[in-house]
């Protein structure tokens, strides 16, 4: 009788497996090649895909890395060789330490401010910036910016409300093209029209 009820239990836990691996494909879009595998569920505000196990909120290309290799081990985090936070590809996907995953990000560009022997990339030369720095020295060098203009330019240069108000800011992320905005005065004398 226990026997019974301890295969029952195994093959309860199988088909939730399954159910799970189910669940998760259903939610990658594959290519006939070997190319990125686009995870269509939820993304995560830093663009990595987001799924959901036992109320357990975990990386996508973790899930495929563990379903396809086995168990991660602690401290390493699952890297991807295309470069493709939203790919699920296990192919495309390594395990590296933290260290490793810097470095990878200091290569590829990703880093504002790289490490170790590599330079500092800033504005548009830094890998995943939207705006050129002309379209940042165009909102710098406005007299005024009303919630109505945020918008549009916005809307014009194919980012966020947010990131154009970011701009203005003492601290943002354009920092290194503060030089190239107007002083107060010069922005009253635009508005005067003198």
């Amino acid at each position: 009788m226990e026997m019974e009820m301890e295969m029952e239990m195994e093959m309860e836990m199988e088909m939730e497996m399954e159910m799970e691996i189910e669940r998760f494909l259903n939610k990658v879009r594959k290519t006939k090649d070997n190319s990125c595998w686009e995870w269509c569920g939820a993304i995560s505000s830093t663009g990595y895909g987001n799924f959901t196990i036992n109320g357990k909120t975990v990386g996508a290309h973790r899930v495929s890395y563990k379903m396809t290799f086995g168990d991660i081990p602690t401290g390493l985090f699952v890297l991807h060789k295309c470069d493709n936070p939203r790919c699920v590809n296990p192919s495309h996907l390594f395990l590296g330490t933290h260290t490793d995953n810097m470095n990878d990000m200091a290569m590829k560009g990703r880093r504002a401010q790289t490490i170790f022997q590599f330079e500092i990339r800033r504005g548009e030369s830094c890998g995943r910036a939207i705006l050129k720095d002309e379209q940042v020295i165009h909102v710098l060098q406005l007299p005024i910016l009303t919630k109505q203009m945020a918008k549009s330019l916005s809307e014009k240069f194919g980012v966020s409300v947010g990131t154009i108000k970011k701009i203005r800011e003492k601290n943002g992320n354009w920092k290194h093209l503060r030089h190239h905005s107007i002083s107060t005065q010069d922005r009253v004398n635009r508005l005067l029209g003198s």
